[in-house]
């Protein structure tokens, strides 16, 4: 083990397989992610941008800045998310982690319009001693009525190159599901394709949109709908019905379905914290980031 001073800063480490590899690893070995399949795929996001720190070509610690085009209360933002920051056991408590992440926040602060982290339970100290406030998210949920079922929703296979190719076009295509705070991300909604929720994708193709969601009985959680133009809800829940009546949980702000009678829940389970002066456009009385928008 070298010493601090001995340690290598890298912001590209792209650039270097071995280096890649290293940060990959650090990754996978703190949050138990890859970015193997991601970046084999073709789905890479430059707009992730990691600040690592290496012993040679082992990497001991990494802050991330992930820059998304959102929308949020209806025009345009430019938001930073904060993520995949990590350091490697046996050098923790040492002050690498806060450096990394007080470079990068200054960085982000320059040319984006709010800058949130979503943090672990363990985290949370951290993040606070770096300024971020906690933000309580809501959620919504609606009890449906009983629907037909309607035939036409196809389960996608992420190993089908003709399935991936048309997800891909379609979430290149996409509006922001939500224009209270929507996102528009082709690379990190792949990842969450290819590494969070891979056996969750459908297709209707009689309103030409993806849907991501899991049931279980009679609940449903839909945690993004991917298309060109919004269905209202009343037109694609035949398509999601089992024919009894749902309890539907929205992971996003579904301002664009049409719906009514929504009820709302509190929530910590993102540990969602915004830093101060950048949330300006945020309706904090209601504020839930998209699943599929957090890294």
């Amino acid at each position: 083990m070298s010493g601090l001073q001995q340690l290598e800063t890298v912001r590209d480490v792209r650039a270097d397989v071995r280096q890649f590899a290293g940060l990959n690893d650090l990754i996978d070995d703190v949050f138990g992610v890859s970015f193997a399949s991601w970046d084999e795929a073709g789905f890479w996001d430059p707009r992730y941008v990691p600040t690592t720190l290496f012993d040679d070509e082992v990497a001991v610690a990494n802050a991330s800045i992930y820059s998304l085009d959102m929308v949020i209360d209806g025009r345009p933002c430019r938001v930073a998310q904060v993520c995949t920051c990590a350091t490697r056991e046996g050098w923790r408590d040492q002050g690498l982690g806060s450096g990394l992440l007080g470079d990068a926040i200054a960085r982000a602060r320059t040319d984006h319009d709010l800058v949130f982290v979503m943090s672990t339970n363990r985290a949370i100290p951290f993040y606070l001693r770096q300024g971020f406030e906690p933000v309580l998210e809501q959620i919504p949920t609606l009890r449906t009525g009983r629907v037909r079922p309607k035939l036409g929703l196809i389960k996608l296979d992420i190993e089908n190159s003709d399935d991936l190719e048309l997800i891909s076009q379609i979430a290149g295509q996409r509006s922001p599901v939500s224009r209270l705070c929507g996102v528009l991300s082709l690379g990190l909604f792949m990842f969450h394709v290819l590494n969070v929720l891979p056996g969750c994708l459908y297709y209707c193709a009689d309103l030409s949109c993806l849907v991501l969601m899991k049931r279980r009985g009679k609940r449903l959680r839909v945690f993004d709908i991917v298309t060109p133009k919004m269905p209202r809800f009343s037109e694609l829940h035949p398509y999601l019905s089992e024919g009894r009546r749902d309890l539907v949980e929205f992971r996003f702000l579904p301002d664009q379905l049409g719906v009514s009678g929504l009820r709302w829940r509190r929530s910590r389970e993102n540990n969602l914290h915004i830093l101060p002066g950048s949330a300006s456009a945020l309706d904090m009385r209601r504020v839930l980031i998209p699943f599929t928008a957090q890294a």
